[in-house]
Parts: structure tokens; C-alpha cells; sequence
């Protein structure tokens, strides 16, 4: 589980490292994240 509720500003680098770790993460793990505050949300929603 990956807690982002204490993130309050994240940029493209913090989005590519998180797209890494579901690249390097074994097939039968599952990846849980509990969504940070708005503007983080805004973010990690934008369309590329």
C-alpha cells in the first residue's frame, strides 16, 4: 500500500517514479494506493 494523504504537491517525476514502481513490482503483487489531497489528485487525473 502506498499512502499519498501526506503529499501535498507532486510533479512529474514523483508520477514517474510511482509508473515505475508498477513496472518493477512482481505480477502477482497488487499495488494499493489511498488517494492524496485534491491537488494531488488533480495531478496524478490529468490527461498527458
Amino acid at each position: 500500500m502506498l499512502d499519498l494523504r501526506a503529499l501535498s504537491f507532486i510533479d512529474s517525476s514523483g508520477i514517474r517514479a510511482l509508473l515505475r514502481l508498477t513496472t518493477q513490482i512482481r505480477h502477482d503483487v497488487r499495488l494499493r494506493l489511498v488517494p492524496g489531497p485534491p491537488r494531488v489528485q488533480r495531478v496524478s487525473n490529468s490527461p498527458a
